[in-house]
């Protein structure tokens, strides 16, 4: 006659339980950071290979950066314009300067015809595709077809000339524009080309909505010799301001705390100097 096999008692199995919930908290912050670390590793590639591009779409235009009018905006008039690479002055629509945003445009078909596909987004990216999407139901088209300014973008340094950011500036002229070139850099083991502008690698890093941010944050950067390393905005050269602009919150924001902010906001931006100075 066989003997029946005892099985956990309550207090048995609620000691094993406690045991495992002990040692998943000890084991998930590991799985956490393993993850952080695997995000960082993937978008340094990332990156790594759009610095490529940018280096590969030079060599087949004139030794230029990608350059996109801003999309969906409208001329306004004498005072904005460019400085072409043959030294003829154009009107272009307004916001040349951040053309830098829409980069990605002059070269999509490289990404897959997309603006928000896998290629161009870092996995950490917690903006674009929400903005994209808004974007998209409010004008009834694909998402994926929506312009919308990326958080990797080259620096407004690379369409300014660096007479123009010697100094902080209150506006930009028409004579203040003009594309640079990948061999005008002078510091390429030390110049920004792409910068991921948002702490997305920062532990606890949350877009905040029309408030100062809190930071310095570490950002992505590719330089221009195509080398990619994390880079804190506090160890950033101090950049200049260009057409600061007041903060949304309007006068009870303290201007000292907001001037501080965007400049380090315009961390590996606008670089002083622009392409002739160096970002770190």
């Amino acid at each position: 006659m066989s003997t029946p096999r005892p099985g956990f008692t309550l207090l048995e199995l609620l000691v094993v339980l406690g045991i495992v919930m002990i040692l998943l908290g000890i084991l998930m912050p590991a799985i956490a950071g393993t993850r952080r670390s695997a995000a960082k590793v993937a978008c340094s590639m990332e990156m790594r290979s759009m610095a490529a591009a940018v280096a590969v779409y030079a060599i087949d235009f004139n030794d230029s950066v990608p350059f996109v009018y801003e999309p969906h905006a409208s001329v306004d008039g004498p005072e904005i314009g460019w400085i072409g690479l043959d030294g003829t002055t154009e009107i272009p629509p307004y916001g040349y300067p951040t053309s830098g945003n829409f980069w990605i445009e002059s070269m999509r078909d490289a990404f897959g015809g997309s603006y928000i596909s896998d290629a161009v987004l870092c996995s950490e990216d917690t903006i674009s595709v929400p903005a994209a999407e808004w974007v998209a139901a409010e004008r009834g088209i694909d998402p994926t077809q929506v312009g919308v300014p990326m958080v990797r973008r080259i620096p407004p340094a690379f369409y300014l000339t660096p007479e123009f950011l010697s100094e902080d500036r209150e506006r930009i002229g028409s004579q203040a524009c003009k594309t640079a070139t990948l061999s005008s850099v002078r510091f390429p083991s030390r110049k920004a080309l792409i910068v991921e502008w948002r702490g997305f690698h920062t532990p606890g890093f949350m877009p905040p909505p029309n408030r100062i941010e809190d930071g310095p944050f570490d950002l992505n950067i590719a330089a221009t010799d195509g080398s990619v390393a994390l880079r804190s905005q506090g160890d950033a050269v101090p950049p200049v301001l260009v057409d600061p602009g007041p903060h949304p919150g309007g006068d009870a924001i303290d201007p000292d705390r907001w001037a501080a902010a965007l400049r380090q906001m315009a961390a590996f931006l606008t670089t002083r100097d622009g392409v002739r100075g160096r970002d770190w």
